[in-house]
């Protein structure tokens, strides 16, 4: 039995340091898209890929109980400049069987900041931040015998400082400059390197507690729209 029957599906991301961005990547598994993509790769120099997969769920209907089989292959070529493949950089092949049992949360799947205005005033210097906006991340209907929730956070324009849970803002036309978004959890800053965050899971409703706050990130501030996205995936322990 395979993962679509147990309404399950793969989902793949990458991070490319040379473009400095998060992708999609799961339409480019082999036999989806004969086109392939190019994730801007230097000539010269060095660029670091991080590959993220993720099981989630794609059907309201779950099969708990069975055992599916997990068979993918993903492979990331360089291109020239007109996408004519020149050589494989690497490959990936996973397999391994899965067994589904009743657990874990329904999640928001939409979480809307309002971060208000902020004048340029508010900041005195690199480090500097302004108020704190609370906000809430609620997993409902949570089952099973978890221990932990644990949260991986992929900001959609990368860090602009990853030691202090800084975001970079979105490259929108007009876009303010010098600042980020700084996330806290539970009032204490995230460690971008971190490779999760974790709260304690609850049976019933888990409310995780976040708050965000603008934080200077260069000597100067630009005003302008200060936005950004970032995308949580959850799972338990």
């Amino acid at each position: 039995m395979g993962l679509s029957e147990l309404g399950l599906g793969i989902v793949w991301t990458n991070f490319n340091s040379s473009a400095g961005t998060w992708g999609c990547m799961s339409n480019y598994f082999p036999g989806m898209n004969a086109n392939g993509t190019r994730r801007g790769l230097k000539r010269n120099g060095t660029a670091v890929i991080t590959d993220n997969f993720y099981i989630i769920k794609t059907s309201s209907d779950i099969d708990y109980g069975k055992v599916g089989q997990i068979e993918q292959s993903i492979y990331l070529s360089e291109g020239d400049p007109d996408n004519t493949i020149m050589g494989d950089l690497y490959s990936i092949y996973f397999h391994g069987d899965i067994e589904l049992s009743k657990g874990g949360c329904s999640v928001e799947t939409h979480k809307a900041v309002d971060m208000g205005n902020v004048s340029t005033k508010t900041f005195k210097g690199v480090g500097s931040v302004g108020a704190e906006m609370p906000f809430t991340i609620t997993l409902s209907e949570c089952e099973g015998d978890a221990v932990n929730v644990l949260l991986d956070l992929e900001p959609t324009y990368g860090y602009a400082d990853k030691n202090n849970g800084v975001i970079a803002l979105s490259d929108e036309e007009g876009a303010a400059s010098g600042v980020g978004i700084q996330l806290l959890l539970n009032g204490q800053k995230i460690n971008g390197n971190a490779e999760h965050l974790t709260w304690p899971f609850q049976k019933g409703v888990t409310t995780i507690p976040f708050s965000a706050r603008y934080y200077q990130v260069a000597d100067s501030v630009q005003p302008g729209a200060a936005n950004s996205t970032l995308v949580f995936y959850t799972w338990y322990e």
